[in-house]
């Protein structure tokens, strides 16, 4: 179902949130346009999306995952996403870099944890040296996942640095005159 379809009477929204949904979108300049239309003046368009001109689809080329069909139609640099909104009447208030950065083997570990293979389930961890058998990886993830600090520290890094394959994005409705 398009947005279009459900037939909101205009500027009958402060907020539309899409998280995830304009790489999956055949139009999204319709869709962007819609919201538009939908928003009150100073409303807010809050959106995550992928990011073509990431570190990671430079860097895999098209073996980045967000490459893969079926699924994402669409891809943005943060150039066409500023062009596509400033074009539709939107201030961008928050153009902010997310999602984890290619790292050489984080994927083939995330990959190797899912799929729960036998050295994965196998180890028991008791042993005097079961840390030391961790991949240098591996154990970085997983001291990332379990401290709240540290993911913080991680994503200040990808945002300043832009790392992140996705961007979130907050735009308002209306041209700024400041």
């Amino acid at each position: 179902m398009k947005l279009k379809d459900a037939h909101f009477p205009s500027e009958s929204f402060d907020a539309v949130i899409a998280l995830n949904l304009l790489e999956h979108v055949l139009n999204p300049n319709g869709l962007i346009e819609e919201v538009n239309r939908i928003l009150r003046p100073g409303g807010v368009f809050l959106f995550k999306t992928v990011r073509i001109d990431s570190m990671a689809a430079r860097k895999r080329g098209f073996d980045w995952d967000h490459l893969k069909w079926p699924g994402h139609f669409v891809w943005f640099s943060r150039k066409t996403l500023l062009s596509m909104l400033s074009n539709s009447g939107y201030t961008v208030k928050k153009f902010t870099v997310t999602g984890i950065p290619y790292i050489p083997g984080v994927k083939r570990y995330m990959d190797h944890r899912i799929s729960g293979s036998k050295e994965e389930s196998g180890k028991t961890g008791t042993g005097k040296n079961s840390r030391s058998s961790k991949p240098l990886v591996k154990r970085v993830i997983t001291m990332i996942l379990k401290s709240w600090m540290l993911k913080r520290v991680f994503a200040w890094t990808i945002a300043t640095f832009h790392l992140g394959d996705t961007a979130t994005v907050l735009a308002v409705k209306g041209i700024d005159k400041n």
